[in-house]
């Protein structure tokens, strides 16, 4: 929500590892500056989804990337919302 592309790498399985993007600043250093979130662990754990098949979009207009796995087989969609960081889970529902 601060308007700068994070980054999220997408192993086998579809489960997601998230680097915030925390620059600021004009130099390099300080427009890089970007930090692991949920100490390096996957952020949405994989549903099994090939992550050829997994995207991120806001389906619901909060300003938050939620997770959609597209099934290949007959196209169909399932979401995960993204609720930000909750003291329960990780914050996606369903």
């Amino acid at each position: 929500m601060d308007g700068r592309a994070d980054y999220i790498y997408l192993d086998e399985t579809g489960a997601a590892t998230i680097w915030k993007n925390n620059g600021n600043g004009s130099t390099f250093a300080e427009i890089t500056a970007w930090v692991v979130m949920n100490n390096g662990e996957p952020s949405a754990i994989g549903v099994g989804a090939d992550r050829d098949d997994v995207q991120f979009f806001d389906v619901d207009g909060d300003g938050l990337a939620d997770y959609l796995w597209i099934h290949p087989e007959d196209g169909s969609l399932e979401v995960w919302y993204n609720a930000g960081p909750l003291n329960d889970a990780l914050g996606w529902y369903v």
